[in-house]
């Protein structure tokens, strides 16, 4: 590398960390939080590179426990959700909606289904159909050290009360809340998911009757034995048909609701040189950055 040293410095607070930017403190801020873009985009010296990243989000439905051990109140929320909106009012835009399955455009294994778009109608009618009373109560857990999960959350609650649930919120704090997801100890959920590289790493654990992450108790015979065939298949087009059919089945069958995928943004001082803002957040090419200064 060029570099003599990279020091790594943790600065969980996101104000904090942009200012410390805007000062001159960093060099690289790998992470730029959404709301601050477009303050730090006009910022003179800085430089901001925004490309699609891998990070997605989504609505897990916990298919062990009623009303969404019922495939059509499971299907009610996916219709019910409207994305685009979400997308403006959480991401301010700047996320790519996920109508069919969690893979993203800029990815070889992505399938262009587009499956969803919000009906409010369909999603009242297929309640109706699994005998599910207008005003029955979910509860809806989220992460409070994710505030924008929790605006998320919020917005999804006023989609699914407008299709006839009653929606209880709960911001829990981390350690709580990411146990009980691994406990399945929840009704509903908003949470994420990194993608990674291979088609693999976005759905085996996550959709494998057996997946280390299959958080939401999903099972289908089908789905396992095309993601073990994924897993044997080595000719990239035959992956790419085998994981357009998971992506296809399992967003018929919404153990999870797709949100958005979002963008990876870093921002940068003008003299560093060299440095890619890679969909993964990957601090690889550190080994090809420079800095133009004395």
């Amino acid at each position: 590398p060029y570099l003599d040293a990279v020091e790594m410095q943790p600065i969980p607070d996101e104000t904090a960390r942009t200012t410390a930017l805007r000062n001159a403190e960093l060099d690289v801020v790998l992470d730029v939080p959404t709301k601050d873009i477009p303050v730090v985009s006009k910022l003179e010296g800085i430089e901001t590179v925004s490309v699609q990243g891998t990070f997605w989000e989504y609505v897990g439905l916990n298919c062990s426990q009623p009303p969404f051990d019922s495939l059509e109140a499971r299907r009610a929320v996916a219709w019910a959700v409207d994305r685009g909106v979400l997308n403006q009012l959480v991401k301010l835009g700047r996320a790519t909606v996920l109508d069919g399955g969690p893979i993203p455009p800029n990815h070889w294994a992505y399938a262009d289904l587009h499956l969803y778009q919000q009906n409010v109608e369909k999603a009242r009618a297929l309640l109706e159909e699994a005998g599910i009373e207008k005003g029955t109560k979910i509860s809806l857990k989220v992460g409070s050290s994710f505030p924008y999960q929790v605006a998320a959350a919020q917005v999804v609650k006023q989609h699914l009360e407008g299709v006839g649930f009653r929606v209880e919120l709960r911001a829990l704090e981390s350690s709580v809340f990411f146990e009980d997801l691994a406990n399945q100890e929840f009704q509903m959920t908003l949470v994420g998911w990194v993608g990674f590289v291979d088609p693999d790493e976005w759905t085996y654990n996550l959709f494998h009757s057996v997946g280390k992450y299959n958080q939401q108790a999903y099972s289908n015979p089908e789905v396992d034995r095309l993601l073990e065939e994924g897993r044997r298949t080595l000719e990239r087009e035959e992956r790419r048909k085998i994981y357009t059919e998971i992506q296809r089945i399992v967003a018929t069958e919404a153990p999870m609701v797709f949100l958005y995928v979002n963008d990876q943004v870093s921002s940068f001082l003008s003299d560093v040189r060299g440095f890619v803002v890679h969909p993964t957040a990957s601090t690889i090419w550190l080994r090809e950055t420079w800095l133009a200064r004395e």
